[in-house]
């Protein structure tokens, strides 16, 4: 059964569909830092690349693809922080 918290991502669209593939060491211990919070694992995964990591290192230690990195910079780079919101899946209006 799903807590409160991960509904609570889930409904906005920011749970992350692979927590356990974040093994990045701010994410051990679970106290502050949420592998399920898909807005924080990547906002960590840009303060990672701008503290010195290679883009192949943030990639693996974040369970994505070096694609994925560059995507998400690139994104952060041109909107900020509300661009590493997850766009909607699906249809954008009616057919």
């Amino acid at each position: 059964m799903p807590d409160k918290e991960s509904e609570s991502l889930r409904k906005s669209g920011t749970l992350n569909p692979r927590p356990d593939a974040v093994s990045d060491p701010r994410f051990a211990d679970g106290r502050f830092f949420d592998p399920n919070d898909l807005m924080q694992v990547r906002y960590e995964m840009i303060r990672s690349h701008k503290e010195g990591a290679t883009l192949k290192e943030v990639a693996d230690r974040f369970g994505v693809s070096v694609a994925t990195c560059v995507r998400i910079k690139r994104a952060f780079r041109q909107g900020g922080l509300q661009a590493l919101v997850p766009e909607r899946r699906g249809p954008r209006g009616p057919h």
